[in-house]
Order: structure tokens, then C-alpha cells, then sequence
């Protein structure tokens, strides 16, 4: 999806505190942020946009539109002379993310285990060289009698067998 120059000048409207009328800013990224709490629609007739959390949009334009600096997105796709160098630059700039790509973590294990996730049971049993990744850790149980431990040596993790004489 793409920020078109009309939204992304809307968007530094809704940042500078103005209320913009609901019928100028048709876009799927407005719904959006509608849907995402970030904007607010108000009014019965004369329907009207507000920006209810700013914070929210830098994280969105970040995060799902990769662009870090508005303005600076807005004056390159005003100048007719920018280059794709200058594009890259202003949109893929990832270092001032806040947000993980990925929430959970990779699971590895030297016997199979019986676990729980989402309400359905899983069976742990990874082949050699690869792990389960989990990302709905918080619907994620195991049974009682299993020992986890974080491990950050990547070489550790990989060869878990390697270590199961420390725990019999």
C-alpha cells in the first residue's frame, strides 16, 4: 500500500492538531487508522477526522509503511528530481523501530514434548537443524515436569542433545 502526497500532507494536518473533514480523505490507509484507534470519526452529518494518538501513527507509518520522517517523505515525492537512492533512504530506514519484527520465540528440545497452543494440543519435535518458532506465546502451556532454559549461545540451542547429560 502505498501513501499517496494527498494523505501524507493530511496526516501532518491531523499532526498539527487540525480536524479534517471526514469526506476530503477517502483512502484504505485512513480506514485504517480509523480501525486502529489512532484517528477518530466524530459528528452525525458534518463527519469529521481527529488524530487521537499520535504516538500510534509514527509506529504505523513506520512499521507498516516504513517511512520515518513524513516531511522529508513529502518534500521527495514534491521534488520531481529525487532519486530512488533518496526514496530508499527516507522509507526502509528500520534502525528507529521501536517494535519487534517478531513477538515469541523458537523453541528446541532433545525429546519430544506434548504441548499446548491456542487451546490445541502440539507435539515439540524438531528435526535436526531446525526449531519450532512460537508467536502466540501467551496461549503457549507445557506440561509441569519440563525444564526450560534460555539459552544464548546459538551453537548451544542448535545442539541441545549435546547437553542432555545435565539434566538426568
Amino acid at each position: 500500500m502505498k501513501l499517496t502526497l494527498k494523505i501524507a500532507k493530511t496526516l501532518v494536518r491531523f499532526i498539527n492538531g487540525e480536524s479534517v473533514p471526514n469526506s476530503s480523505v477517502k483512502s484504505q490507509i485512513i480506514e485504517e487508522l480509523i480501525a486502529e484507534n489512532i484517528l477518530f470519526r466524530k459528528g452525525k452529518h458534518k463527519k469529521h477526522l481527529e488524530l487521537i494518538n499520535e504516538e500510534g501513527l509514527q509506529m504505523y507509518l513506520a512499521n507498516q509503511l516504513q517511512i520515518n520522517n513524513l516531511n522529508d517523505y513529502i518534500s521527495a515525492l514534491e521534488n520531481e528530481e529525487s532519486t530512488r537512492a533518496e526514496f530508499v533512504k527516507i522509507t526502509t530506514d528500520s534502525k528507529h523501530s521501536k517494535e519487534r519484527t517478531f513477538k515469541g520465540f523458537l523453541v528446541n528440545c532433545y525429546t519430544t514434548i506434548k504441548a499446548e497452543l491456542n487451546e490445541q494440543e502440539i507435539t515439540i519435535n524438531p528435526s535436526l537443524g531446525s526449531f519450532i518458532f512460537i508467536y502466540d506465546y501467551e496461549t503457549f502451556k507445557i506440561p509441569k515436569g519440563i525444564t526450560v532454559v534460555g539459552v544464548e549461545n546459538p551453537r548451544n540451542f542448535r545442539h541441545i542433545q549435546e547437553q542432555k547429560y545435565l539434566f538426568e
